[in-house]
């Protein structure tokens, strides 16, 4: 129980950590179509980050 509240607590504090990195660019040629595309692009590829994660969590633990 404990383990999967640490690493619950890990994917948020990762996916906070990026989530600040690609909205804190500041672009002259902002829009938020841009902004959505990036945020689309970085759950896309965390996801399955996620998903193996749980796997391994689930086989080993």
């Amino acid at each position: 129980m404990i383990g999967s509240m640490i690493l619950a607590f890990i994917i948020s504090v990762v996916a906070i950590v990026l989530t600040l990195r690609v909205t804190k660019t500041e672009d002259k040629e902002y829009n938020s179509q841009k902004s959505a595309g990036n945020l689309f692009k970085m759950y896309l590829l965390l996801f399955p980050v996620v998903i193996v994660s749980l796997i391994v969590y689930w086989i080993f633990f």
